[in-house]
């Protein structure tokens, strides 16, 4: 899947930026946009990382570690990098559109006291 996603860049339709459809309304004008597009290259670099490191991660695991303590370390570990990507991206995303003027930044709470 790592190198889906890598060929996905090299031949310029990024694939995070079909991906993207599936989670928010991406209309043509905003898939255009100079910033959402170095965001999906940028996401699809991300993803492709995770990929391949979860692969190398799961390999270098299996060779070195007892079959009981790999499946252990393995749904840890792969739970850990996932998460993290996930959170990456969120953020990531959320940032760019906020920038962009596609979604406002959610208003910040305020704490009003009463005066006893």
């Amino acid at each position: 899947m790592g190198g889906v996603f890598l060929v996905s860049i090299a031949i310029g339709r990024p694939m995070i930026g079909r991906l993207a459809t599936d989670f928010w309304p991406v209309t043509p004008e905003q898939a255009d946009n100079p910033r959402v597009r170095s965001l999906f290259r940028g996401l699809t670099v991300l993803w492709a990382g995770v990929n391949l490191a979860t692969a190398t991660l799961t390999f270098v695991l299996l060779v070195w570690l007892p079959l009981e303590t790999y499946v252990a370390v393995k749904q840890v570990s792969g739970l850990g990098i996932t998460a993290s990507a996930i959170a990456i991206t969120i953020v990531w995303s959320h940032r760019t559109a906020c920038r962009e003027g596609m979604v406002r930044a959610t208003p910040s709470r305020r704490v009003t006291r009463s005066v006893a």
